[in-house]
């Protein structure tokens, strides 16, 4: 119900003003990237594109240690989006690597294969839940909330790996 009366109160001008005003529990939704790495404005580490403006929004989304938690057991759940989770691999990929704790360079590699888009497509969330798993096991034993195994999936692969790189703790 809280989209429709946004999109009501921005779409249509005779909308009443009160209809205008957000109902008692109803949150703005942050956007979600469509296309993602592939996008032509996505421009990953440039402070122009929408891989930024997304960004900044994500952040804002996961900045307490609550809501982090709470995102990591929707991702688990399978209620994750998967654009809005490579985002997040991919900012927190770069925290990691600067602190030395993405996997001795798999991390840094996996988020260079994302902006190469290797990811994408049909065939990307195979590859993407592969390469995960494989960071996984290359992140320290006390880092991971689980064991790495190459059956996982892909939404507790990525748990697993964002959990192991501080995200919980240090957030995006």
């Amino acid at each position: 119900m809280c989209h429709v009366v946004w999109y009501a109160a921005n779409n249509f001008v005779r909308l009443p003003s009160m209809l205008r005003l957000w109902p008692l529990g109803c949150h703005a939704r942050l956007p979600v990237a469509r296309n993602g790495w592939a996008d032509s404005n996505w421009n990953w580490g440039s402070p122009n594109g929408e891989a930024h403006d997304l960004a900044m929004g994500l952040r804002r989304k996961l900045q307490t240690h609550f809501a982090r938690e709470e995102w990591l057991q929707d991702l688990k759940a399978g209620k994750a989006d998967i654009e809005e989770l490579k985002l997040a691999l991919g900012l927190c990929i770069q925290h990691a690597a600067r602190e030395g704790i993405d996997g001795n360079g798999m991390g840094w590699q996996l988020m260079m294969d994302m902006a190469a888009c290797k990811f994408e497509g049909k065939s990307g969330v195979e590859a993407l839940r592969q390469d995960l798993s494989r960071l996984c096991a290359n992140l320290s034993a006390r880092q991971t909330s689980e064991a790495a195994t190459s059956d996982q999936t892909l939404e507790l692969a990525a748990a697993n790996a964002l959990t192991g790189m501080g995200f919980i703790e240090r957030g995006l």
